[in-house]
């Protein structure tokens, strides 16, 4: 008994260690500094949007965006140009009619920064696009031919439609698509067409653009970027778009393909970064002719950009504001030592790139602050041991449930048979629509041939022969699609572990990894190794003759068709399948589940 007593007081002591004590020894999380009392204010960014690579959207955002731009295409014009017949062609008919004055020239940066800024204030605030344009980074898709024709901005369900190796745009949003002009200067009623050519892949590597990157002047730079006939060689700029071809082949319609202006957004990041590398003297340099034909002169901090009657005009370098070309930018490097003030021009949001993974956001509020450096980010909570801290992806109805603490929205969703999991309707629980569709295709003896996700309204087919589809399990080349990109499990699947029970799946390297487990009632994925629930998939043991046979469920984060939850729920189809395969536990149905 004493025994005991003395038990108790010491775990007495140790609880009042743990709480009283302990915290006081704790070192503290991201301490911010105050600012100082006698610091000056001046407008800080209180609201920003990132401007994304297209891939890393998720199908809304892509459809929202799309949307704007067909609204643009729908909206009367504003200019003066004649033959113009919309929004959208005021922008390609300014770039025709400036084209000679803009190119070649030491502004040729700074002006399409300018046009790419306003063109993007267009669509936000007359067709109510809530984002920021996104850009296209095309070494992620230059390896060969066959990965730019899947790259996803060719996607013809969720992009700009496919990469025609000639003729007309026939698919996608954008099929028979009217223009007024081109190709050159002449007003010309045509489709928009398009003409791959793949010997300009070379051109647009990851060494290509680090070649660039590494000038170490602004001359050498944009004349770097710029290319042909600029240099004797193809670079950067004139690779991007006679890769197209067609209308974005050409110097002066170019702008009447909507992938121009994905492919400009990324040239400005690619100068933003190298702008970053040096920002007290990068953000203040520019060099370069004034004009193509003589007298050539030389631009300079006060040249003008000329947007005719589309927005105001504005000069290179906004004074006491850097080369900001009317826009305003800042980086993570703003956040803790160096920053550029906001220049207040009528009428036209913000532009910040953040050279931190490259993404640039765009301003819609400022607020006043210190002119001392602006502090971190704020600290985030030190997590609990408890199992309340993880991220709850379901509700209190489901059996899975977690606490109802969750800060996302739940969504639950059940397959609309007790069995076939190959072959059903996936139904959202809260109003039971149908938003996915799982079909599967067999070839005789060889067994599955593929299986297809696609919405309950599919688009177009991505290619003849072939399902439309949001996503594919193609079973017999081992290879799993994705909005159009199709890549081999053995890229992204990996196994560790006893018996290799732990599964990881990853898209690509700028996407999350998941890690897939087996439990008792079927699959349960997680990120940061284990620590937090992105998603589980129930799938129950083979019926018994006196138990009911439960439904299958799928638990995602969001009620979002996003690539990620695309991906999810193709891998754990696949991981439940080949479980099947392996115990013969669906051999009454030829593996289709129970």
């Amino acid at each position: 008994m004493p025994s005991v007593l003395r038990l108790q007081s010491w775990l007495q002591v140790f609880v009042l260690y743990v709480f009283v004590f302990a915290p006081s020894f704790l070192p503290p999380v991201h301490a911010v500094p105050a600012p100082a009392a006698n610091a000056s204010t001046e407008r800080r960014c209180a609201k920003v949007l990132r401007r994304q690579e297209w891939r890393t959207l998720d199908t809304y955002q892509k459809k929202d965006y799309i949307k704007a731009v067909q609204c643009m295409q729908r909206l009367p014009p504003v200019t003066s140009f004649r033959t113009v017949n919309s929004h959208f062609d005021d922008f390609q008919a300014l770039h025709i009619n400036l084209t000679d004055r803009v190119h070649l020239v030491g502004h040729f940066l700074p002006w399409h920064r300018r046009f790419l800024s306003v063109y993007e204030s267009a669509l936000r605030k007359e067709c109510g696009y809530k984002g920021a344009n996104p850009y296209w980074d095309w070494t992620k898709d230059s390896k060969n031919l066959t990965t730019m024709l899947r790259s996803p901005v060719f996607s013809p369900t969720t992009g700009f439609g496919s990469a025609h190796l000639a003729g007309p745009v026939s698919d996608g949003p954008f099929a028979s698509l009217p223009l007024a002009f081109g190709p050159g200067q002449a007003p010309n009623k045509h489709l928009l067409t398009r003409a791959l050519n793949a010997t300009l892949l070379q051109y647009l590597t990851k060494e290509q653009v680090l070649n660039t990157t590494r000038q170490p002047t602004f001359e050498r730079f944009r004349v770097e970027l710029e290319g042909a006939p600029v240099t004797p060689t193809i670079k950067i700029h004139d690779a991007g778009h006679r890769l197209i071809g067609g209308d974005m082949g050409d110097t002066y319609s170019s702008p009447g393909d909507p992938l121009f202006f994905l492919h400009h957004a990324n040239l400005d990041r690619i100068w933003w970064e190298w702008q970053m590398a040096d920002p007290a003297k990068r953000l203040h340099e520019v060099s370069g002719r004034a004009s193509v034909t003589p007298p050539y002169g030389k631009v300079t901090l006060e040249t003008m950009l000329e947007m005719g009657s589309l927005a105001e005009r504005v000069p290179t370098q906004v004074p006491g504001h850097g080369l900001a070309a009317g826009i305003h930018h800042s980086t993570s490097k703003a956040f803790q030592d160096w920053d550029v003030k906001v220049p207040n021009i009528r009428g036209d949001p913000r532009l910040h790139w953040l050279p931190t993974g490259a993404l640039p956001v765009t301003c819609t509020a400022c607020t006043s602050s210190p002119s001392s450096p602006s502090p971190l980010p704020a600290p985030r909570s030190r997590p609990s041991a408890t199992r309340q801290s993880l991220p709850s992806l379901l509700t209190a109805r489901s059996p899975f449930a977690l606490p109802a603490s969750t800060p996302h929205p739940a969504m639950e969703a059940y397959f609309d048979n007790k069995g076939n999991i190959l072959n059903a309707r996936i139904r959202v629980a809260r109003d039971h629509s149908a938003i996915y569709t799982l079909k599967t295709s067999f070839g005789g003896l060889r067994g599955r041939k593929v299986t297809v996700l696609q919405d309950e309204n599919p688009g177009p087919p991505l290619s003849p022969g072939k399902p439309a589809c949001v996503g594919c399990i193609w079973w017999r080349e081992k290879a799993v699609e994705v909005l159009g990109q199709r890549k081999a499990v053995r890229e992204v699947r990996r196994t560790e572990g006893w018996f290799k029970k732990t599964h990881y799946w990853r898209w690509s390297e700028d996407r999350k990894e998941y890690e897939l487990r087996h439990e008792h009632e079927g699959w349960k994925a997680t990120l940061d190794q284990g620590l937090s629930i992105a998603a589980r998939f129930r799938v129950p043991f083979r019926p018994h003759l006196f138990h009911k046979t439960i439904t299958p469920e799928v638990h995602l984060t969001k009620p979002a068709l996003e690539e990620d939850e695309v991906f999810l729920i193709l891998a754990m189809i696949y991981e439940e399948i080949k479980r099947q395969d392996r115990t013969n536990s669906s051999s009454v149905n030829g593996g289709l589940g129970w």
